[in-house]
C-alpha cells in the first residue's frame, strides 16, 4: 500500500501531516486505515499508545475506545503487528517487558471488534465461504500450511489457547473422528493431518469440503468443555 509514511513524531497520509507527542515506532497498513504505535523513547511506551488514521488523515481510533470493555485502566503497548490483511495483533507491556504478564489482543480492522481466542475461527470460516483469496491453490496441503504459521504466529498466547494449538488440538481430535466414525484400527501414518483427511476423503475436492465440515464440528466439541477434554 505505502500510502503513510512516518516522520519523527509524524505521519503523512495523503499529503496531510498528523503530529503526535510521541515519536512513531510502527505504521502497519489494512484496507480501511492504518494504525500507528507510539514510543516515548527505549522500551517506554506512553500510556494508549496505539492509534489508527484513515487515509484522509482523520483519526478513526485510539486503543482505549477499542479495548475499553477488555482493560479497565489505561494501559501501554509494545507491538503491533500484521495477522494478515484484516487481523491487527497488539501486546500489552508488562512491568519487566518480558513475556510474562503480557496479554495478546486481536482486533478485527473491518469490525473493530476484539476477537477473543477465536481468530482461527474466523479464518476457517471466511476460508470457506472464499477459499482464493486465502490459498493460492484451494489443496488441503495449502489449507493446513496457511494455518499453520497462523497458528505459529499465535505461539505467544497462553499455553491453553485454541489459536495457539489448533493444529495440533485439531489433528488429535481427527483420528478420535476416524476411530468413531470409520475405521476404529486406523492410525496415522504421518505427524501431517491433511495426510489422514486425503486417506478418508473421495477425492481432492472432497478434502477441502470434508475439512471444513470436520472442522465445524471440531469447533462444535471445543465449545462443548468436557467433551473437549475427553477429546484433548
Amino acid at each position: 500500500m505505502c500510502k503513510v509514511k512516518a516522520d519523527k513524531n509524524k505521519i503523512i497520509i495523503q499529503g496531510k501531516t498528523v503530529s503526535f507527542d510521541y515519536k512513531v515506532e510502527t505504521i502497519l497498513e489494512f484496507p480501511a486505515y492504518c494504525v500507528v504505535l507510539l514510543i516515548a523513547e527505549e522500551h517506554k511506551y506512553p500510556e494508549n499508545n496505539i492509534e489508527a488514521y484513515d487515509y484522509n488523515g482523520n483519526k478513526i481510533w485510539n486503543i482505549s475506545q477499542i479495548l475499553a470493555s477488555e482493560i479497565s485502566v489505561p494501559e501501554s503497548y509494545r507491538w503491533i503487528g500484521k495477522v494478515s490483511e484484516r487481523f491487527l495483533g497488539l501486546i500489552k507491556c508488562s512491568e519487566d517487558f518480558g513475556l510474562f504478564g503480557e496479554k495478546w489482543f486481536v482486533i478485527d480492522t473491518l469490525t473493530n471488534e476484539v476477537i477473543k481466542d477465536m481468530y482461527i475461527r474466523h479464518e476457517i470460516s471466511g476460508m470457506r465461504s472464499r477459499p482464493k483469496m486465502y490459498v493460492r491453490e484451494v489443496t488441503i496441503e495449502h489449507i493446513y500450511y496457511l494455518l499453520s504459521g497462523i497458528s505459529i504466529a499465535f505461539s505467544e498466547l497462553p499455553k491453553d489457547s485454541l489459536d495457539r494449538n489448533f493444529m495440533d488440538w485439531f489433528g488429535k481430535w481427527l483420528i478420535r473422528w476416524i476411530n468413531s466414525n470409520i475405521n476404529p484400527e486406523y492410525s496415522p501414518q504421518t505427524a501431517y493431518w491433511y495426510d489422514d483427511i486425503k486417506k478418508i476423503a473421495e477425492n481432492e475436492q472432497d478434502e477441502v469440503e470434508l475439512f471444513f465440515r470436520l472442522c465445524q464440528l471440531f469447533f462444535e466439541d471445543y465449545d462443548n468443555l468436557d467433551q473437549c477434554r475427553q477429546v484433548l
